[in-house]
């Protein structure tokens, strides 16, 4: 009991430490660029205001690889729980019927229906299964080579969606390099990735060198509020330990106006944006206007 307060003390001491680094760091007019419309046709929010990359972001922006290996060694160790509901990766499949429901959302809107999907940083599967049974053609690609051999045995499960799916074990930056990279898909799509990679600007580009004119780009993501470090951190993984400690770092979580910045506004711009809120009780997620935790958004690209 006495270890458990000590470790609980340290968490909560970090907490305030972390918290007071957020403060000094937000503005309260980033915070107010920001207004939120009900939309008719979509349970997520719309962003009505389009803050704008200044001039001094792109100038000092220099191309690089958003390859992490941090971030790669520890999924690896996730490899044979990616399809194991109450595993590691319970969150995840928990998580992913709100995501698909905003990207249902998402695809009725566009006109044509998009037939190409990117999902980048797909793991083992997870987004990339349910995609296809939207009836699109899914590529997933993803640097770490055991997720990729996992993902695609699981597909073979599922007659209806084996040859919907094509995975391969690269970086954006090396599907890029291809001749079949280059604004090839209608819908480009990074979930639960972008808190996960280095050189995130030239992430960001490259989602957007990846997608059609007229497509979409859909993040999902963790916002980095006081909220966000005591449901993601303090009590997924500390606490509840539903997760393993060590996911998530607090000070890579990127705020919707963070998310913003980091697409041109020469070519893209903000189409919807919503919260994902999670039920503990029930263990399910639904979409909503509260963006303090985990949101989803989708961009235009022009």
């Amino acid at each position: 009991m006495r270890a458990s307060r000590t470790a609980l003390g340290r968490v909560l001491k970090e907490l305030e430490r972390q918290l007071v680094q957020h403060e000094s760091s937000v503005s309260k007019e980033s915070l107010m660029a920001f207004k939120h419309v009900k939309p008719g046709s979509c349970s997520a929010h719309m962003m009505t205001s389009h803050v704008h990359t200044t001039a001094k972001q792109q100038e000092t922006s220099t191309s690089q690889s958003s390859v992490n290996a941090r971030e790669v060694a520890k999924f690896a160790k996730l490899s044979e729980h990616w399809w194991d509901p109450s595993g590691p990766c319970k969150p995840l499949h928990a998580l992913n019927k709100a995501r698909c429901e905003f990207i249902k959302d998402v695809f009725s809107d566009m006109n044509p229906a998009p037939a190409r999907v990117l999902d980048v940083g797909c793991g083992g599967g997870i987004l990339s299964e349910s995609l296809a049974r939207m009836g699109v053609h899914v590529t997933g690609i993803d640097v770490h080579a055991e997720g990729i051999d996992i993902a695609e045995e699981h597909k073979k499960l599922d007659d209806s969606i084996v040859d919907a799916i094509e995975y391969r074990n690269q970086s954006i930056e090396e599907l890029l390099s291809t001749a079949e990279g280059p604004g090839s898909y209608d819908v480009v799509i990074a979930s639960e990735v972008i808190e996960h990679v280095d050189a995130l600007p030239d992430f960001c580009t490259s989602l957007v060198q990846a997608t059609k004119p007229g497509g979409r780009i859909i993040i999902s993501t963790l916002n980095r509020t006081s909220l966000a470090y005591l449901m993601a951190i303090v009590g997924a993984e500390h606490l509840l330990k539903i997760v393993p400690e060590g996911t998530h770092e607090w000070s890579k979580f990127v705020t919707p106006e963070e998310v913003v910045h980091l697409f041109p506004s020469s070519s893209t711009s903000l189409d919807w944006m919503a919260g994902m809120t999670y039920q503990p009780f029930t263990d399910t997620w639904h979409l909503s206007k509260h963006i303090e935790v985990n949101y989803i958004a989708s961009f235009i690209v022009h």
